[in-house]
Formats: C-alpha cells, structure tokens, sequence
C-alpha cells in the first residue's frame, strides 16, 4: 500500500483504508503487488479472512487467483464497504473508547507457501443533527422559555443530544507548523445537577475544532475560580489515567482535580466521556469537593502530549450551579430522519450577572469538529 504522510510517501506490506466518518457508506479500494524474486512461476488464489474484531462488511478483489512470473509483478485490488448504520455509535456505558475496525487479512495461498496482507479501515458512523432556533435578545434579556428545533435528517443512526450552558468560545487558530492532534479549542459549557445522593454534580463540556484520535493524547483543563476574585482556586482536569497513577501510559482519560495553592492532585472519581476519533470531551466533577456553593468562574486551557501545541480562551465564563442564566441538562434522542423541539428557558436577573453566550447542544455523533457541538446565541 502506498499513501501520502508529512514525511513524503510511504509504502508498506499493509492496506491501511485510514480513518473515515459518513452518514451513509464507508469503505474505499486499494491495490495489492506480489513480486516473484524466484525462478518458477507462482500461483496464488486469493481471498480475505476477517479478524474477530471486525465489524461486517464486504470485502472483495478483483480475482480470485493470481499468477507472478519469475522476476516479474502482478497487481490486484481489494474493496471494503460498509453501510455506516451498521456501525456503532460513539456512545457506550462499557466502553470509554467506542472504537469501531473493519479488518482482517487478505490471504494468498499457493502449493508452497501463504502470504498475508493485513487491512483495516476505522469507521465512524455520524448522526446529522442540526439545531434551529435563538435565545433572548442580549439587549433586552427577559424570564423566557424559547424552543430549540433539533433535526436529525440524513443521520445513520438515532443521536443522543445534551444542552449545555455555552460560556466560553475560540476561532480555529492551531498554528501550521504544528500538527494539531485535537487541541486546538473551539466552545465550552457547563451543566449542573443534583444527583440521587444529594451531591450537585456539574459536567464542563470542552468541543475542539478538529478530532483526536485518543483524547488521553491531549491535556484539557478547567481552571476554575470559586470566589471570582481573578485567583482559581482548583484545575478540574483530564490526562491518562496509567500515567497519573502508575507512571505509565494506557490510554485511558480519567478527571483529576488540584489544588492551585497546596499543588495536592487527587482523582475526581469519574473518567472522561472521551470517544476516540471525536473532539468533544466531558470532564465531570463533584462541586462540594471544591466548596462550590454559588457562582463561579472558568476558563479552559488545553496541550498536546505529543506535539507542542497548546490553546486556551481568552477570559472567562461565569456560571452559578443554584442559579443558571440559561437552563440546562435536558437531555433528547433525535431518532434519524426525525426531529424534536427542546425548551430552553433564560432568566434575566441570573444573565445579567453571569452573561453566558448561549445554549450548546452537544452531539457525539454528529461529524467530529464543529458539528459536536451545536451553538445557540442570545443575540
């Protein structure tokens, strides 16, 4: 297989399909050359054998035998497709990771010998989910109940969507020179709620403008101010778990929490909902562990821990768990092809304390980049 990287064109004994995301199919073709350094001429038949962890799809080439002449090549092509509703979304209670392959082998044989070629595709399948609808106006803010229309159109598959208080926002300004692995910011909110233990739980909601492949590649944190006195209190924060724990990398992002002044870093008791190859995190946090009783400031600052890239917004956001400017947590299943509204209400007194951006509506099947995160003003 030959492909383009950074470094110039490479080639390997491997079919790598790469990584695609679509609401309706996925797959693509690629080309196979066996080379005879031998004297004889050899015939292969050729098939493909899927791995136990692939996902169905349909695989095929071009022939079912091939023969190389003695000192010669011969090629043939492989296709993988797949109907991107037969694949899992990126949501699952199981698995942090919700990864998704297509692959195997493709196997040539002969009266002396076998070859392998291994292939794999990463699928995502992506809802289409796309909002509709404003907030009060930001001159005249007044106590209002307004509906967001949520239209899941041309989705593969039904797409959970979660509204979010919006606070914080960035342009796409990742420089050039360095690889942007999912750092780069783009919109972040916050939700609150009380859990059946009585404990007020908030979920700080960060979407970058492009997908990581592992989010535990990348460093997001919080930095939150308790008593807004411009000095942050604690860093509610992601990083690899192994890492954090035992000096050693697995891949897992877990939420830790520390505090600024004392440096004292302790677990948060929850992991990321961190999906590979998507670009919206979900960092959840007990606010009693912080002291948190009213209004507080973030903001959010974000590294690559394999690249030197870094981003964070300008300013901060300010929220109130007891008291939101606009309301939050509701929670819907836009079925695909379907739609359904969704009641935002505005208070004006808490807005005008608080002046949130919006409401952010949060979809993890949607496209990775942007579309995660559907941003609704109060113009």
């Amino acid at each position: 297989d030959s492909f383009r990287t950074e470094s110039g064109r490479v080639r390997e004994a491997a079919l790598s399909f790469g990584f695609e995301e679509s609401t309706g199919s996925l797959g693509g073709t690629k080309k196979v050359t066996v080379r005879n350094d031998g004297k004889k001429s050899v015939t292969f038949a050729v098939a493909t054998e899927a791995s136990d962890q692939s996902l169905d799809a349909k695989v095929s080439t071009s022939t079912k035998k091939v023969t190389v002449r003695p000192g010669r090549t011969a090629t043939f092509s492989v296709s993988v497709s797949a109907k991107a509703s037969s694949v899992p979304g990126s949501l699952s209670a199981e698995d942090q990771f919700s990864f998704s392959e297509i692959s195997g082998d493709v196997v040539l044989t002969s009266r002396d010998s076998t070859l392998r070629v291994p292939y794999l595709l990463v699928p995502r399948s992506n809802s289409d989910v796309t909002a509709k609808g404003t907030l009060s106006s930001r001159g005249r803010v007044t106590d209002a109940d307004r509906t967001i229309e949520l239209s899941n159109r041309k989705g593969a598959l039904d797409a959970a969507s979660d509204v979010y208080t919006w606070g914080l926002s960035d342009k796409k300004d990742a420089p050039k020179a360095i690889a942007d692995t999912g750092y780069d910011l783009r919109a972040a909110g916050v939700q609150s709620f009380t859990t059946a233990a009585g404990d007020q739980l908030a979920v700080f909601a960060v979407n970058t403008h492009s997908r990581w492949s592992n989010a535990a590649s990348n460093e997001f944190d919080v930095v939150i101010d308790t008593d807004r006195d411009g000095k942050p209190e604690w860093v509610v924060f992601s990083y690899d778990s192994g890492a954090v724990r035992a000096g050693d990398v697995d891949g897992v992002a877990e939420v830790f929490v520390q505090n600024v002044e004392t440096g004292e870093l302790a677990p948060s008791g929850f992991l990321a909902q961190a999906p590979t190859d998507s670009s919206t995190i979900l960092l959840p946090v007990d606010l009693g562990s912080l002291g948190v009783s009213g209004p507080f400031d973030y903001t959010v600052q974000s590294f690559s821990l394999t690249t030197d890239g870094s981003d964070a917004f300008a300013g901060t956001a300010t929220y109130d768990p007891t008291d939101p400017a606009i309301s939050n947590g509701q929670y819907e299943v836009v079925a695909k092809g379907a739609r359904t509204a969704v009641s935002v209400r505005t208070d004006a007194s808490a807005y005008a304390v608080q002046k949130p951006l919006g409401a952010m509506v949060v979809v993890v099947d949607n496209e990775s980049g942007a579309d995660e995160a559907l941003l609704v003003t109060v113009k």
